[in-house]
């Protein structure tokens, strides 16, 4: 064989390993997701089959047999921080024909059509519910509705989402679904919020000094009437929640600890990364040097 030959077909081989190497990691990858669903000590998580649609990780699924218990087939979403619009919590609910709203600082990919309204607009805890209310009316056939007529309501903001909640909760809105964005770095017993900063940037920083605790966002829930149902197993980043009202639906969790329904987070999608930079800010906190 001369040495061309032989270049040629070092090439090759060296092109075909490169090709399986998205094949090799998307196995591992979902053989991991399905074993920390596996063994989630939340039985609610090991009662239905997990799955990604658009969302990103397990959510899709996760919303699909929450919806599915509930009896909500076609309802109303609103969504807080939905990046260009490709991969978010909300997407598959649009495309099983709920109607929404989409709130967000980045422009998205597509334009809306008739069952999305898109708002760009900075969020603070100051101007969240004047954006909500000057839209209601899209939700509801261009008639007045009722905050009480929000199905789903999810925040991911990578910061200042406790008090966007509590800004939100406590103007009346009543969600009969809540989808929160929590930091568990700090495990699920430590009760901790970031200070707000209406112009925090978290995507500068990318370091685990951003949003609330588990415990902190479920006492603020709590205060509201919504009972803890899972985090999602596969990355451990957002905090499902339920009207009281629902908890018969639910009812192997009703007498589950909630040590047991936090999941510890898995930021980076792959086992190279756990978690997100440590940040100095989260330590001043947490020690009292800030107070």
């Amino acid at each position: 064989m001369t040495t061309l030959k032989k270049i040629k077909k070092l090439i090759y081989k060296l092109f075909k390993a490169i090709y399986l190497v998205p094949i090799i990691y998307e196995i591992f990858l979902e053989s991991h997701y399905q074993k920390r669903r596996k063994t989630s000590r939340n039985p609610f998580l090991r009662s239905f089959r997990r799955y990604s649609i658009f969302s990103q990780s397990d959510e899709d699924s996760i919303i699909d047999e929450i919806t599915k218990r509930i009896g909500i087939e076609k309802g109303i979403f609103i969504e807080l921080g939905v990046g260009d619009g490709t991969q978010n919590n909300t997407l598959s609910l649009l495309a099983q024909g709920w109607k929404g709203l989409w709130i967000g600082n980045e422009e998205i990919v597509f334009k809306p059509g008739k069952n999305l309204k898109f708002v760009k607009s900075w969020i603070t805890k100051d101007n969240i519910n004047a954006i909500i209310s000057s839209n209601l009316y899209f939700l509801n056939n261009e008639m007045k509705s009722s905050k009480n007529e929000i199905d789903l309501l999810s925040i991911d903001l990578d910061g200042n989402d406790f008090y966007i909640w509590e800004a939100v909760l406590s103007s009346g809105f009543e969600p009969k679904i809540i989808i929160a964005e929590y930091n568990g770095t700090l495990g699920p017993r430590a009760n901790w919020r970031m200070r707000y900063e209406p112009s925090n940037n978290w995507k500068s920083r990318n370091d685990n000094y951003f949003g609330a605790s588990f415990l902190s966002l479920v006492k603020l829930f709590k205060k509201y009437n919504y009972f803890p149902l899972c985090c999602n197993s596969d990355t451990g980043v957002n905090l499902f929640l339920v009207r009281r009202e629902f908890l018969n639906n639910f009812k192997e969790i009703e007498f589950t600890n909630l040590i047991d329904i936090y999941e510890p987070p898995h930021y980076a999608l792959s086992i190279f990364s756990k978690t997100h930079n440590f940040s100095l800010s989260t330590l001043h906190d947490i020690t009292g040097e800030r107070d």
